[in-house]
């Protein structure tokens, strides 16, 4: 469901199409395809368009068959709205107290149309977009395919889009075929400048990728020569990162413990305030000096350019850029449990915070074993090698190595994960440790990685030698002081907050 059309999200026999770094300035063309029914081969003039990676395993012969053959409505409708997001309860409330973006992706007659009648029955005051409402005469309000009036109706497309953002409408779908990843620049543009969690959905339907089936179930008599192009044509979208991301009202609520913790670590570690506050003036609020210090997002940062609330997130793994990216991205974007992950709702457990010079974020405890699964940090796996090159002193627990499970396995429950964890939690280094979210930053977000690494270490390293630790006792938590001005809060009651699974494309 991470925005690819067949069963993994990044084609074997090709190199994974990355997402296009978020601080790309360049302007959005106008679209001219995506519709149900335009040529796949318009194309903005000018734009870096990336060739098709899709090609199917084996040649599809076009075959006329007979309408008898079509399962029943029934069979498809199961096959298409088995998402999270229109049969878990628990999701379906998150989303309606979030603003949600869903992009449907796939071909004329793969089931798209079904899994939008579904999103809007469960979310009443949905908006959906699509080119297909400008394709109708104004006489008779029939369906009428115009290839000449193609870039109007997707700049109607996308105008209805944006207008639906700026008045934060909770739920917006794009419903257009967006075979190609530039057909959906535009609104992820919008997504990323209004704060909007992007839930990328590719139907589940067994034909998805049989023109001849495609064919006859498609409204608007799209032949399967046109549906087969289009799958050829069809390109994955894979994010710059995986992530659970929060709701609006849920940051504000952590931001706030930021503001607090900060200035109890700054009253109480001498050594802390000493670097961070010395080129502070007498007259200066403390406070608002700490927050432009610490500030939430890049001052240049275009994804809150235009909204006053933010959706922080705990990254899961990073994926990096089309041209730069991380290494294991294809086999991480195959796992079946990444299909089914995204779209879902997890409880993130706060347990603490890390409070540096440089950083402060929220530490998350992966208490659950798909969340284990999902979480893959390069920095962490560095950061264990450096540690074996060095022949360091470390207590790794051989003896009880994570299962090897299937996903429906995992899903199911079919394992005492918590038990099992709380055994793995008791060695070093250990998997999902850096697990957290960035509240402030001095120069770069990740810099929250190497500063929570550099905890974990001295976390470690002191309660292992048995050595006394520098802490206070504030209210709500207890700080540790680790030297150079690096805190550690550990909160009394550690509370969970709901986030949802998906990509930040």
């Amino acid at each position: 469901m991470g925005g690819c059309l067949n069963k993994g999200c990044v084609n074997k026999t090709s190199k994974p199409i990355l997402a296009e770094k978020s601080h790309r300035n360049d302007q959005s063309p106008i679209l001219s395809g995506g519709s149900d029914k335009d040529s796949t081969d318009a194309c903005p003039t000018g734009l870096n368009v990336i060739h098709p990676i899709i090609v199917p395993e084996r040649e599809t012969r076009i075959l006329n068959c007979r309408k008898s053959d079509v399962p029943s409505k029934e069979s498809v409708h199961h096959l298409t709205v088995q998402f999270p997001f229109v049969v878990d309860q628990k999701c379906i409330n998150f989303i309606k107290q979030s603003k949600t973006m869903f992009i449907m992706r796939g071909v004329p007659g793969s089931g798209k149309s079904t899994i939008v009648r579904d999103l809007v029955k469960k979310y009443p005051d949905a908006v959906v977009c699509s080119a297909d409402h400008y394709m109708h005469s104004e006489n008779d309000n029939e369906y009428k395919f115009d290839a000449n009036n193609l870039r109007e109706v997707h700049e109607k497309c996308q105008q209805k889009a944006q207008s639906s953002c700026e008045i934060y409408c909770p739920v917006i779908v794009i419903d257009n075929t967006n075979i190609r990843r530039w057909e959906m620049k535009k609104y992820l543009e919008l997504a990323r400048s209004y704060n909007y969690i992007v839930i990328m959905v590719v139907p589940r339907t067994d034909w998805k990728m049989d023109p001849n089936e495609c064919a006859r179930r498609n409204v608007h008599d799209v032949p399967a020569e046109i549906i087969q192009r289009k799958i050829n044509d069809f390109e994955d979208a894979v994010p710059i990162y995986y992530a659970w991301f929060l709701n609006e009202n849920s940051s504000a609520h952590l931001l706030s413990l930021k503001r607090k913790y900060l200035l109890e670590c700054v009253s109480n570690v001498p050594e802390l305030k000493e670097i961070i506050c010395q080129n502070f003036s007498h007259e200066d609020s403390l406070e608002e000096k700490l927050e432009e210090i610490y500030p939430t997002v890049r001052p240049d940062s275009t994804r809150i350019s235009t909204c006053a609330h933010h959706v922080l997130h705990c990254t899961a793994k990073f994926l990096g850029s089309r041209r730069n990216c991380m290494p294991g991205v294809e086999a991480y974007c195959q796992s079946e449990i990444l299909q089914k992950a995204v779209g879902n709702v997890w409880p993130l457990m706060i347990i603490g915070l890390s409070i540096t010079p440089t950083t402060i974020g929220a530490r998350v405890h992966l208490n659950d074993e798909v969340m284990w699964h999902l979480f893959d940090s390069q920095e962490e796996k560095d950061f264990d090698n450096n540690f074996q090159t060095q022949n360091l002193s470390i207590n790794i627990d051989k003896e009880n190595p994570v299962p090897s499970r299937n996903a429906d396995q995992v899903f199911n429950k079919q394992f005492s994960w918590p038990a099992y964890f709380e055994n793995v939690s008791q060695n070093y280094p250990r998997k999902g440790r850096t697990a957290h979210i960035t509240l402030g930053f001095k120069h770069q977000p990740k810099d929250t990685v190497q500063d929570i690494l550099h905890v974990c270490h001295k976390e470690y390293i002191l309660t292992k030698e048995h050595r006394e630790i520098e802490a206070f006792e504030v209210d709500g938590g207890r700080i540790h002081h680790y030297g150079d001005g690096v805190c550690a809060l550990y909160l009394h009651k550690p509370f969970e907050v709901d986030a949802l699974f998906t990509g930040f494309y």
